[in-house]
């Protein structure tokens, strides 16, 4: 998929708190396997296609596979090891994507902005339903979970001539907020 997110938007994605899917690698002859910081095994299948960072000498280098346990880091192919640490740029679901991308620089900037200062990110995202798809106006439910708590997050909106985002955020404490942007 190819990405049509402003430079506003994409610096701001780039700060988001985990955004990344981060594994330990096992050898299982002849392949290898990733277990997350939970011990959850991670389908390999979703982390070949893409780039990724090893936790090399105490920093992340990037790397891009080559095939089996290697990598090619710089102009050095490099095998990993048993206990080594990846990381991988976790995937945005497809329809929350897309609102990201409809929204302007200034609704994006005030939603993220407001999710973070309730401690989630946007790779927080349990589910979503971006009814903003099908419709010119009504609203979209988003869930994210940070691992302490849940917030729900109603996203209310209007694209006929005005173009109105009201997003209300209900956290599982009881604690709510609501922010607004319009532009005509």
């Amino acid at each position: 998929m190819v990405s049509i997110l402003s430079n506003v938007k994409r610096q701001l994605l780039q700060l988001q708190k985990r955004s990344y899917m981060i594994g330990i690698v096992q050898k299982y002859e002849p392949d290898f396997v990733l277990f997350d910081h939970e011990d959850e095994q991670i389908l390999f299948q979703n982390v070949l296609e893409k780039d990724l960072d090893i936790y090399i000498n105490g920093r992340w280098e990037k790397g891009k596979w080559v095939g089996g346990s290697f990598v090619q880091i710089g102009s050095v192919t490099y095998e990993l090891q048993d206990g080594e640490k990846i990381r991988v740029k976790k995937n945005l679901a497809y329809s929350f994507q897309q609102v990201l991308e409809e929204l302007s620089d200034e609704s994006f900037t005030m939603f993220v902005k407001h999710l973070n200062h309730l401690s989630f990110s946007i790779y927080d995202l349990l589910y979503g339903h971006n009814q903003l798809l099908f419709q010119k106006k009504g609203a979209s439910i988003y869930v994210f979970d940070n691992g302490e708590q849940i917030c729900a997050v109603q996203h209310f909106f209007e694209r006929s001539g005005l173009i109105s985002d009201r997003f209300e955020f209900t956290l599982s404490t009881g604690e709510r907020s609501i922010i607004t942007s319009l532009t005509m």
